[in-house]
């Protein structure tokens, strides 16, 4: 994988933000390893880039396991998911769905992690990230929900744009929504982790069901009345920039559902800047990987 930016070859910033773990993968999960992880990758006639998202789930040194819910594709999703079984924990159940977060309901409903997410075919976790999430948790029980710093790439494996600042989000922004395009920005999924008695308490699936584009930005605001959002100062996920995606094809679909509308599916320049001096004002609560090895 290559990355431009030369910032990812440096363990910190100058705001000191964690961007690589040169403390091991190994030494974060042998620390922390109490519990297990469950990813959720919910898929249709996503083979061509679902390879790479089973890849990079590979390395991960950590106990989890991965489930991939397809909706019924024919393109060799099914056999390619068989490929990986004997490489690390992963396995595919079949079965027709109504859309993404239908999917994503299904597969939460066979999980057995304590930690829940999902990750879209597309995106794909960097080597370090599940480690990382275990000792997080593992460290801070009060912590129920976490997100990685916003990392973006292409195709071609690419990453191209990373946050420089870790940012702190709001409890009461998230809660009353404004974290949407010409606002403060939406919150990236593919980084986010969270305990399952935060998604039971919510009661997720029953959110999900209400929504066909939008339903990630709509459980966000549910988890942010129970729970803070509390940032890792660590790249986590990489966020795939294709054309193919739902939020890129149906914009218009999705920011309806959200309810406000913008030019596009950025945050307005107030709102970056809002939330940048807000970033730097309470870095004190970014959590901080190193912290959590002994």
């Amino acid at each position: 994988m290559t990355f431009r930016l030369n910032r990812l070859q440096q363990p910190y910033d100058r705001y000191g933000v964690w961007l690589r773990n040169d403390l091991g993968a190994e030494a974060l999960h042998e620390d922390c390893a109490t519990f297990m992880i469950s990813i959720i990758t919910p898929t249709l006639n996503a083979a061509s880039v679902l390879e790479r998202n089973l890849s990079m789930m590979a390395k991960q040194q950590a106990r989890f396991e991965h489930i991939v819910q397809d909706g019924g594709s024919q393109d060799g999703t099914v056999e390619l998911v068989k490929r990986f079984e004997t490489l690390y924990n992963v396995r595919v159940h079949q079965e027709a769905d109504s859309g993404i977060y239908d999917a994503v309901a299904k597969g939460m409903s066979k999980a057995k992690g304590d930690i829940l997410c999902w990750l879209g075919a597309d995106d794909y976790y960097l080597p370090w990230a599940l480690a990382t999430v275990e000792a997080i948790f593992g460290r801070n029980p009060e912590v129920e929900w976490i997100i990685g710093l916003p990392a973006f790439g292409y195709d071609d494996g690419r990453v191209v744009k990373v946050n420089p600042l870790a940012p702190v989000y709001w409890q009461a922004c998230i809660r009353r929504g404004w974290h949407c395009a010409g606002r403060l920005g939406f919150l990236e999924q593919e980084a986010m982790f969270w305990r399952r008695c935060l998604w039971d308490k919510v009661d997720a699936p029953s959110i999900l069901a209400r929504y066909k584009y939008a339903g990630d930005y709509h459980l966000w605001r549910a988890f942010a009345l129970h729970s803070q959002l509390s940032t890792v100062s660590s790249v986590l996920a990489v966020f795939n920039q294709s054309p193919s995606q739902v939020s890129s094809r149906l914009r218009s679909a999705y920011l309806a559902e959200v309810g406000h509308e913008a030019p596009n599916m950025e945050a307005a320049w107030w709102g970056k800047l809002l939330q940048r001096v807000f970033s730097v004002l309470a870095n004190r609560r970014v959590l901080r990987p190193e912290l959590c090895v002994t």
